[in-house]
């Protein structure tokens, strides 16, 4: 009887050191969110949403903050902002040295007669004091509107920053389908991203490690997953 109750008891202790054991083991590890960071603030795009992105030849990674552009004035210090396949819209508010002009305050001009040229290094008609005060003016004789700003210096090039335009870059994955936004002192990745029409809040991304991508001895690339994702 004494021996039944020993062994009962040695089962009973082993059970429950089995049970404290498991229980202060780790949970099952599994791959973070589509959209990640890793230790250093490096943004990570994978599975279905690198999917969606790598679908789209145009897409672009749109962030918080606005776009500037370092344009170059012209013979007459006029600075030209205008549409084209990079830059599908200008906004409506633009600074430059720290000088905010806005679409509103410019005067339009839509009779080509009466539109300023630039002609050995002066505008022909001369500018009138509408234009010279709002600083600019709207040339409304083509189908797609065009600003030009002045009282430049000529040859001179000015960062423009355009206020109400949120700056992007285009979406390229690398050679192993995966996209890797770099987080540097320099260039510090902005406050939130816009990925697939979805905000993305930098700081409460998911901390993960990243996957490798190497290319082989054949030539081949190959993507590693961290052994923290299985």
């Amino acid at each position: 009887m004494a021996k039944r109750i020993r062994v009962r008891a040695w089962l009973g202790l082993l059970l429950g050191t089995a049970t404290i054991a498991s229980s202060a083991l780790p949970a099952a590890a599994a791959p973070p969110p589509d959209v990640f960071k890793d230790a250093r603030g490096n943004v990570y795009v994978i599975g279905t949403v690198a999917q969606t992105l790598a679908s789209d030849a145009s897409a672009r990674i749109q962030t918080d903050q606005s776009l500037t552009r370092r344009i170059r004035a012209g013979y007459c210090g006029e600075v030209r902002l205008a549409t084209s396949s990079t830059l599908p819209s200008i906004g409506d508010s633009w600074t430059i040295n720290g000088q905010t002009r806005t679409r509103a305050a410019l005067p339009s001009i839509t009779n080509r007669e009466l539109l300023p040229r630039c002609s050995g290094n002066a505008f022909a008609p001369a500018l009138d004091a509408s234009i010279t005060t709002a600083g600019g003016y709207i040339d409304n004789t083509a189908s797609v509107p065009r600003i030009f700003l002045v009282g430049y210096s000529p040859g001179i090039s000015y960062d423009v920053d355009f206020n109400d335009v949120n700056s992007s870059q285009a979406a390229r994955p690398n050679q192993c389908g995966f996209y890797r936004l770099s987080n540097t002192e320099a260039n510090p990745l902005p406050s939130t991203l816009t990925i697939s029409s979805t905000n993305y809040t930098v700081s409460s991304l998911t901390v993960a490690d990243p996957p490798l991508c190497q290319r082989g001895s054949n030539g081949q690339y190959v993507r590693y997953n961290p052994m923290s994702w299985n």
